[in-house]
């Protein structure tokens, strides 16, 4: 088996498993797609417990949040994963700026813990959205974060602090938000980096195949090069051993047309052509 053929193989062993089904096949799914799938994996579960952290801190609003994370991760993962349609995208955009602008005014504004998120968001969102909607993903953003950052300074009645035990209760919050933007970055440039390096040995394996195939069509060329020169000298050499008996044949023919042999050379001469002839057939025979 070749080498590059080896090679595949084994790149199809290490994608199987368990995580390649709950992500999906790269033949099947966009890397979009794939990174969504690896982040909702992660994050759903972090959310989940967020639902009940959040009511055991009385963060109602934030639990909530979480809550309508959950629910709309898992949502479109399903629609995703499981009956094939990607994942909407724009939508994903929308429901971040909403769910974090609600929780910077209902916890503590910018004492509270939600402008590490939105970073970690952005991330996602770029990894999820075709190239040309980067820059405007990323405009989006900054005027939303800005502008929400604006209302609260500006109006700062409208921000609420639910935090009555003081610094601790604001700790805690700060401490427990930090695992969602920091896992989910985590989670995206690893995924990221995975399927760059996949990628760079799968045309390594394509760069090898292509250079094994050129230089079994140089042997080819070469070995046909030698068949065809052998091929001429074996006709150079039977066309000479054929040529010299019927050339001697014909003169001989040619000798008693014309009444030139007399009897006494005639026994040496047929005895010299049939000597000539048997070693012509010999030959053919051996060459058919």
């Amino acid at each position: 088996m070749p080498k590059f053929q080896l090679f595949n193989n084994l790149s199809l062993e290490e994608e199987d498993g368990l995580w390649l089904a709950l992500i999906g096949s790269p033949s099947r799914f966009s890397l979009e797609s794939r990174i969504f799938h690896s982040i909702s994996i992660g994050l759903i579960p972090m959310a989940f417990i967020y639902i009940f952290y959040n009511l055991y801190a009385d963060l109602y609003v934030s639990s909530i949040a979480a809550l309508v994370l959950v629910v709309f991760f898992s949502q479109q993962y399903y629609n995703s994963r499981i009956r094939g349609r990607h994942h909407n995208s724009t939508l994903f955009g929308i429901v971040g700026i909403l769910i974090f602008s609600l929780i910077f005014f209902s916890s503590s504004g910018i004492d509270g813990s939600t402008d590490a998120i939105w970073p970690a968001y952005l991330i996602l969102i770029f990894s999820i959205t075709p190239y040309r909607q980067h820059l405007t993903w990323l405009i989006i953003y900054l005027l939303s974060f800005s502008l929400v950052h604006f209302i609260g300074y500006y109006y700062p009645f409208l921000v609420e602090y639910p935090y009555e035990g003081g610094t601790k209760e604001q700790f805690i919050d700060r401490i427990t938000a930090f695992p969602i933007p920091v896992i989910a970055t985590y989670i995206i440039i690893t995924f990221i980096r995975k399927s760059h390096d996949k990628e760079k040995e799968i045309a390594e394996i394509k760069t090898l195949s292509a250079e094994s195939s050129k230089e079994e069509v140089m042997i080819q060329k070469r070995q046909l090069e030698e068949s065809n020169l052998e091929k001429s000298k074996l006709m150079s050499i039977i066309s000479h051993d054929l040529r010299a008996p019927l050339m001697n044949i014909q003169s001989y023919l040619v000798l008693l047309n014309e009444n030139e042999v007399d009897s006494a050379m005639r026994p040496v001469l047929e005895k010299a052509l049939l000597k000539s002839t048997n070693n012509a057939m010999d030959m053919f025979s051996n060459l058919l």
